[in-house]
């Protein structure tokens, strides 16, 4: 399984390279201008076939791998490869903003070209998954903190950031229909922002104890403020003590006397 994983990425990237390719011929062409509703080869059928590839992630992630049910890394396979369907349903509703025939909206100028472009990136992506797939052996052992750390920001700026953005944008400004998407994207967000947060929090506790155990005199730091802590309390002892002393020489004096 580990030498068929490298193999499993390259062709993973031809493949959604090759469908990011002609998806923008696609559309830079106008063909979706010229496809009819009542047609079998229409807007509905380009757009299922563009989310067909989120079926074709799944399938060719289980075929790289012979995990039983249930077992972590199962589990784990099971869930990226949900996540990278989402995403992939996720640009193909993005891409409908480009059918205009369906919308009735003109775009403003390079927003149309700004879109196709996120859409095919996003269409490429999924490859980053299969990378983490190969580094951590499909789940096999723990993902680094550095690779969680660049899916969490490629979640955040390059897929949810850029779609809630241009969604909220058509929404206000041309009254485009809002997108059940458009709550999804806030919600990755926000957990792709609260991940980097722990992680970078992680990142400096370890740093800390790394420091620490360098440089032990790190520990005695705060100890003079202990001893000043300390001060008053012996300063009120000192008095006992030769109270007691004085007490003990009046006995004596009253014993001779």
């Amino acid at each position: 399984m580990k030498n068929g994983l490298p193999l499993a990425c390259v062709t993973w990237f031809i493949y959604s390279a090759f469908v990011a390719a002609k998806v923008a011929v696609i559309f830079k062409s106008g063909i979706p201008d010229r496809l009819l509703e009542s047609d079998f080869y229409g807007p509905q059928f380009l757009k299922t076939g563009i989310c067909l590839s989120g079926v074709v992630f799944i399938l060719f992630a289980g075929s790289q791998h012979h995990a039983k049910e249930g077992v972590k890394e199962r589990l784990y396979i099971n869930s990226m490869a949900s996540g990278v369907t989402f995403d992939v349903l996720d640009t193909v509703d993005f891409l409908d903003i480009l059918f205009v025939n369906d919308t009735g909206f003109l775009l403003p100028f390079g927003l149309e070209e700004a879109i196709l472009a996120i859409a095919l990136i996003n269409l490429i992506k999924p490859t980053f998954s299969f990378l983490v797939l190969m580094v951590n052996h499909f789940g096999a052992t723990n993902i680094s903190r550095e690779l969680s750390a660049v899916n969490a920001f490629l979640s955040v700026f390059i897929v949810n950031t850029p779609f809630m953005a241009i969604r909220m944008y058509l929404w206000h400004n041309l009254s485009h229909d809002i997108s059940v998407f458009l709550i999804k994207n806030f919600v990755l967000i926000f957990v792709g922002i609260h991940e980097l947060y722990e992680i970078s929090m992680e990142k400096a506790q370890e740093t800390k104890r790394s420091d620490i155990e360098m440089n032990p005199n790190l520990i005695t730091a705060h100890r003079p403020t202990d001893l000043l802590a300390r001060k008053p309390h012996q300063s009120n002892s000192r008095p006992s003590s030769h109270h007691d002393s004085l007490t003990e020489l009046n006995q004596e004096h009253i014993t001779k006397v």
